[in-house]
């Protein structure tokens, strides 16, 4: 995978736009193919998450916003996050569209953007 466009920093977009928080995303490789992600939000270390990269720009992505979520952010923005606009009861999810695109998703209902394009 091509780390010269970070496409982790779409997560980080998303964070800022959409709270003003500041998401700062350290990957370093480790052996075996796998790499650890520390998590900085607001200047303060949260702690390392591990993965294996999928092959796939976008379903690493997907991969690394959902343990984002789930492992950190939803705690750390009061009531989950990214909280979906349609409803403003549930945080969406990240997944893979049909076109293999990296979405944020309505678990009740639609496509809401294309990770990296959230705004307030």
């Amino acid at each position: 995978m091509n780390f010269v466009d970070k496409p982790w920093e779409r997560i980080v977009d998303d964070v800022l736009a959409t709270t003003g928080h500041r998401l700062v995303l350290e990957l370093n490789p480790a052996p075996d193919y796998w790499w650890d992600c520390d998590v900085i939000f607001d200047g303060i270390v949260k702690g390392t998450s591990g993965f294996t990269l999928p092959e796939d720009e976008e379903a690493f992505v997907v991969e690394l916003a959902d343990q984002l979520c789930e492992g950190y952010l939803h705690e750390e923005i009061w009531g989950g996050w990214p909280i979906c606009p349609d409803h403003g009861t549930h945080p969406l999810e990240p997944s893979l569209d049909q076109s293999g695109i990296a979405m944020w998703l309505c678990p009740i209902g639609r496509a809401v953007a294309r990770i990296g394009s959230l705004r307030p």
